[in-house]
């Protein structure tokens, strides 16, 4: 027989439960760690990356997509921390490192100044 006690912890199990399940959901969008294949990522400056003015994402180092992985940008401009001239290469030279990854979604992504934008 349930009573209203026992509601109460139902209720109280069901609103931990939300709240676990919209923890995750944030952490696995907006937090997920570029370099480790994991399957999306926020669309915003992906980690790994320094946020600029003008919707920009700074990258200091590649950003390496695991098989069945996605990245969108959310439309920011990936930059390398050092643009490349005529006797110098970007740093770092490229922007997505795909190594033997598969079924890789790239989108809302604008590439500016690498010497190689996605290196497959």
């Amino acid at each position: 027989m349930l009573t209203s006690r026992s509601f109460a912890r139902i209720n109280l199990s069901l609103l931990a439960l939300v709240i676990l399940i919209v923890y995750l959901a944030t952490t696995f969008s907006d937090g997920a760690n570029a370099n480790s294949g994991a399957s999306s990522y926020f669309a915003a400056c992906p980690p790994g990356t320094q946020p600029l003015a003008g919707s920009k994402c700074s990258l200091l180092s590649p950003l390496s997509l695991g098989s069945n992985s996605s990245l969108d940008c959310g439309g920011n401009a990936l930059v390398p921390s050092r643009s490349g001239t005529a006797s110098h290469r970007s740093e770092p030279e490229v922007a997505i490192f795909l190594d033997g990854s598969k079924t890789v979604v790239i989108k809302n992504c604008i590439i500016e100044h690498f010497d190689f934008g996605v290196f497959a």
